[in-house]
């Protein structure tokens, strides 16, 4: 049994078993008219798409502007056009003041955070980007002193205003979009390569540039500490996970 773009399907047993439908097979969406070029790419660790599935509102960045629209358009650029290669039309643009390397909504998908890649943060009132004509003005605009590495909101509703941001020199500070600026006013660790959250967003998990890692609260204060992994020698967290057990 269908319904819109998912598949119910009764089980042996009773139970039921919930998957989606492929919106048009193989068929790719070009979200941008020019990608990037090839001597002036994105950093490693850009983030150039972000999705608030509960507003059904999507963000991605290109070479010279941000796209913003509702996934129902996405859906509908797949179900109305033909080839294997659709072009999309934006329903919002923004140019660029600088270039953007990393875009994020918070986990109430309230905000939309922007990156810039040589160091700074921008935060729009998301309701100001769906509702505005033309491009909003932030709410916020900090500085890093160092070009951006990751920028990670807390995965949790409740604590969703807080924001980790790295920079590529090592500083980890911790946004409050409540109050706009930067927890303590202060970098809360140095040495760090990539940040995760726990899954309740109480506390997060720092990788090293020397190979270890550093558990911290959203406030700074270090809960313990976690060694190199014995026999490497020379490397750094380049990426870390945090895997819980129910």
């Amino acid at each position: 049994m269908e319904r819109g773009d998912r598949v119910w399907l009764a089980g042996a047993n009773g139970g039921q078993h919930f998957g989606f439908l492929a919106l048009k097979g193989d068929s790719r969406l070009k979200l941008f008219s020019q990608g990037f070029p090839k001597d002036n790419l994105p950093v490693p660790s850009a983030q150039l798409l972000a999705v608030a599935s509960r507003r059904g509102v999507f963000a991605a960045v290109g070479p010279q502007n941000i796209i913003f629209g509702t996934t129902q358009s996405i859906r509908d650029a797949f179900r109305n056009g033909e080839g294997d290669r659709i072009d999309y039309k934006a329903e919002k643009t923004f140019p660029l003041p600088s270039k953007v390397s990393h875009i994020a909504f918070d986990a109430a998908e309230e905000h939309l955070i922007v990156g810039a890649e040589a160091g700074g943060v921008s935060v729009f009132s998301l309701n100001d980007v769906i509702n505005s004509g033309s491009q909003p003005a932030p709410i916020a605009e900090l500085a890093l002193g160092g070009e951006l590495r990751e920028v990670r909101p807390n995965p949790a509703v409740e604590s969703s205003k807080y924001v980790a941001i790295s920079t590529a020199n090592g500083d980890l500070r911790m946004l409050d979009l409540e109050t706009k600026g930067f927890v303590n006013n202060a970098v809360l660790a140095t040495n760090i390569s990539t940040v995760c959250w726990s899954q309740r967003g109480k506390q997060i998990i720092c990788g090293k540039f020397d190979g270890t890692c550093v558990q911290l609260t959203p406030s700074g204060e270090e809960k313990g500490a976690i060694p190199c992994v014995p026999g490497l020698d020379n490397c750094f967290g380049k990426f870390v996970y945090i895997i819980e057990f129910c």
